[in-house]
């Protein structure tokens, strides 16, 4: 049973130089010691050499080197096992995919999850799959756990993508009269923490302790090409807007501002003081219902993130994290496209 050929006889094809050439440029730990073994049999060494130096069972280093002379250098490498035949055919994997593309039925705009598909398969099928398997499967279909955008139900994308142009040809048409292009919005802020998603040991059930108060304060900010600029507000109303865009106006003489259609953006005294100051500031309103195409949303969003799960007692300590967050430009969005260039 245990006598295999050694030194020149054993793989009498190929050298030795080869055999360790193969062994530094091989990457796979296994196949790196199936060659070492093989090195040290066509070197004359014997079965308990071998498995004493690559500490391994006397009878797996007889297996690897017969696999040799049976396989050639193929056995490097195990064999591929085909496995148990899949429950779905090809044919089925494919309707099944168009039907995950479309979305669950009688549910529009609803995206699926593990459960509702395992139970579509069970009823048109006749396949019943585990939760562990399901999951398997749609990421074998190219799936992937997504969080959906909340987009108004009243917003029309055709609107927005008009507006989009328009906007285009308005930012180069004034940049290149050497105008600044900015959006601004408005934010609020609650001392109750923000719970976010994070890594926790398995089967803990981890606890963000909290004051349960309604204190809160706003955020008003404007992003330009090369900086967010933010002040902390008590209030949202015309007169923190107004006093807010003439800090804006120092910084940037000429300014066309893009703003939503929030009532104390369209009030008569800011009509007022926008008149007044026609030569140095535009006002230009997004479209109802349409806050995915401020890109000052965005910074709210990082802004959130980074006081999530903290327990925040005071209004200072909640402006401090902000400020921190806000005063770092590497973590602030940048000017969407369409507005930059």
């Amino acid at each position: 049973m245990w006598q295999l050929k050694r030194g020149h006889v054993f793989l009498s094809y190929v050298s030795v130089q080869r055999l360790q050439k193969m062994y530094v440029r091989e990457q796979n730990a296994k196949a790196k010691l199936r060659l070492l073994a093989a090195i040290r049999r066509k070197k004359g060494e014997s079965l308990d050499d071998i498995a004493s130096a690559l500490e391994k069972p006397r009878r797996t280093i007889h297996g690897w080197l017969t696999r040799f002379e049976q396989r050639r250098l193929k056995a490097v490498y195990d064999k591929k096992q085909p496995g148990r035949k899949p429950k779905l055919a090809t044919s089925q994997l494919r309707k099944l995919r168009r039907d995950l593309i479309r979305g669950p039925p009688h549910v529009p705009g609803r995206l699926w999850t593990t459960k509702i598909v395992g139970e579509h398969i069970r009823r048109k099928y006749g396949i019943v799959y585990k939760y562990d398997n399901v999951y398997r499967l749609l990421c074998a279909l190219g799936f992937t756990v997504q969080k959906p955008r909340p987009q108004h139900y009243k917003s029309d994308k055709d609107v927005q993508a008009r507006f989009k142009k328009k906007a285009h040809r308005v930012a180069q048409l004034y940049r290149n009269r050497g105008w600044t292009i900015g959006c601004l919005d408005e934010c609020s802020i609650n001392i109750a923490p923000y719970l976010s998603r994070g890594w926790a040991l398995k089967g803990s059930r981890p606890v963000v302790k909290t004051n349960f108060t309604r204190e809160r304060f706003h955020i008003i900010g404007a992003r330009t090409k090369r900086k967010f600029v933010f002040r902390f507000i008590m209030r949202q109303t015309q007169r923190t807007f107004i006093k807010f865009v003439r800090v804006m106006l120092k910084e940037h003489p000429r300014l066309v501002l893009f703003v939503d259609n929030a009532p104390w953006h369209r009030s008569k005294a800011v009509k007022q003081f926008c008149r007044k100051r026609s030569k140095t500031l535009r006002l230009r309103n997004f479209p109802a219902y349409s806050p995915e195409l401020n890109i000052v949303e965005q910074h709210w969003k990082v802004a959130k993130q980074a006081i999530s799960n903290r327990v925040l007692r005071t209004l200072p300590a909640a402006q401090y994290h902000l400020r921190t967050t806000f005063n770092n430009s590497k973590a602030m969005p940048k000017m969407f496209k369409y507005l930059r260039d």
